[in-house]
């Protein structure tokens, strides 16, 4: 029982009590720490199959836009060159150079019957 009222022993006992105390509460945290980690590879993972998936479409929606403007370009020139064929020529038949949907069938002015 003298062992007890020494210092030592008083000083061993709460410094044994601090450090089980200290070790419970960092198992704790650690046990946190890994779980938050596990969570956040699986949501980077997630988000990385996201951005490669939006990256695919997005490269796929381009391809489709480059094709567009290009038939829009090539069709554009195909008009300059009727429209300037059509201006130099001055002929009646110019409209002829445009199908039936074309521009001068839809803008063109309906000349009055004068009889």
């Amino acid at each position: 029982m003298n062992i007890l009222s020494q210092p030592f022993t008083w000083g061993l006992v709460v410094g044994l009590f601090l450090m089980v105390m200290t070790w419970r509460l960092m198992r704790k945290d650690v046990m946190m720490l890994r779980s938050d980690n596990k969570r956040l590879l699986e949501e980077n993972r997630e988000l990385q199959s996201h951005l490669s998936t939006q990256l695919k479409i997005n490269a796929k929606g381009n391809g489709e836009l480059e094709k567009q403007l290009e038939a829009l370009k090539e069709q554009n020139e195909n008009l300059r060159i009727a429209s300037l064929s059509c201006s130099q020529n001055r002929a009646a038949g110019c409209a002829a150079a445009y199908p039936r949907s074309g521009y001068f069938h839809k803008t063109r002015i309906r000349q009055p019957n004068l009889q």
